[in-house]
C-alpha cells in the first residue's frame, strides 16, 4: 500500500497488531508517530507493552480525527502524533538527568519491591551479558533470609517444589 502525499490528502487506512515487550515499549511510539504521517489507523490491538503503545495510537488517531477539518487532513492534525514520538524519547531518557549508564524513565516505573530486588537485579545483569553481577545479585538475595518470613525464604520454596513435582508429573501424565 502508497501512502498518499500532501498533508491534506485522504490517508490509507491501516489495521495493526504490536507484540509485548519492554524493549518494543521502547520503539513503538516513534515508529508509530512515522506511520501516523502516511497513514490513518482503523483497528489497533496489541498485547503487553504492544497494548499500552495501541492504545496511546488509538488515543493519537483520535486527537487526528477530532482535528480534521472537512474530511481532509491538515498539519495541526499530526499534533497528536508529534507527542506520541517525543513519548519514546522520554521514556529512554535517563532516570536521574545528568547520569549515563544507569536506568530509564521506563526503567523506574517497574521498580521493584524490597523483596525481590535482588532477582531483578540478578535479570537485570544477565541481560547486560554481565554473569559475575548477576551471580552477585543473586547470592546476595538467596542470602538475605532474615528479611524474608519464615515460610517463603528462597530455599524452602526450592525444597518445597523438588518435594511435589513428583505428584505433579503423575498428574500431567493422566490422559
Amino acid at each position: 500500500m502508497t501512502p498518499d502525499s500532501g498533508p491534506s490528502a485522504q490517508k490509507p487506512t491501516v489495521d495493526l497488531v504490536m507484540q509485548g515487550g519492554v524493549t518494543s515499549g521502547v520503539v513503538f511510539p516513534g515508529a508509530l508517530a512515522e506511520l501516523g504521517e502516511h497513514f490513518r489507523f482503523c483497528r489497533i490491538g496489541g498485547t503487553s507493552a504492544g497494548a499500552i503503545a495501541a492504545a496511546l495510537l488509538a488515543a493519537a488517531e483520535c486527537g487526528r480525527q477530532t482535528l480534521r477539518r472537512d474530511g481532509a487532513y491538515t498539519p495541526a492534525c499530526q499534533a497528536p502524533f508529534g507527542a506520541l514520538g517525543a513519548l519514546g524519547e522520554q521514556l529512554a531518557a535517563p532516570l536521574h538527568p545528568g547520569q549515563t549508564g544507569g536506568p530509564t524513565v521506563l526503567e523506574g516505573l517497574f521498580a521493584p519491591d524490597e523483596a525481590t530486588a535482588g532477582l531483578y537485579h540478578a535479570g537485570r545483569a544477565a541481560m547486560r551479558k554481565d554473569p559475575a553481577a548477576a551471580v552477585q545479585a543473586l547470592l546476595a538475595w538467596g542470602s538475605g533470609a532474615a528479611r524474608w518470613p519464615a515460610p517463603t525464604r528462597p530455599w524452602r520454596v526450592g525444597v518445597c517444589a523438588g518435594r511435589c513435582w513428583p505428584c505433579w508429573a503423575a498428574a500431567g501424565a493422566r490422559p
